[in-house]
């Protein structure tokens, strides 16, 4: 049986649940899983940064996914699709980074 048949016979949220949950465990291979399924709606946001910048912003946001014991990934409550809340985790994290570049002071030339 393929992965995708095995996805067929779940519903889209027991999927989810058990992906999160494999990841969790630490499973690379789940983690992997998400980053293929999801990834899409990261770069989604990420594309909206200057083009030298997008993939340092892209391993901010797998990599924050991953802090602390992957514990954004198991603020997860299943009220909305993983898909929706991956899209917020990554729209924010990517205003982190357009926040944090604002408040950088400029550089001062003499000239």
């Amino acid at each position: 049986m393929t992965k995708r048949t095995a996805r067929t016979k779940l519903s889209k949220l027991e999927y989810e649940v058990k992906l999160v949950e494999k990841c969790l465990a630490g499973d690379n291979p789940a983690w992997a899983e998400l980053q293929r399924d999801y990834g899409g709606v990261v770069a989604y946001h990420v594309q909206k940064l200057p083009r030298d910048e997008r993939e340092d912003a892209l391993s901010r946001v797998w990599l924050h996914l991953m802090d602390n014991d992957y514990r954004p990934l198991h603020a997860w409550e299943k009220r909305s699709s993983l898909g929706t809340w991956m899209d917020r985790v990554a729209r924010n994290k990517v205003c982190d980074i357009l926040r944090a570049k604002c408040k950088t002071p400029p550089v001062e030339t003499f000239g």
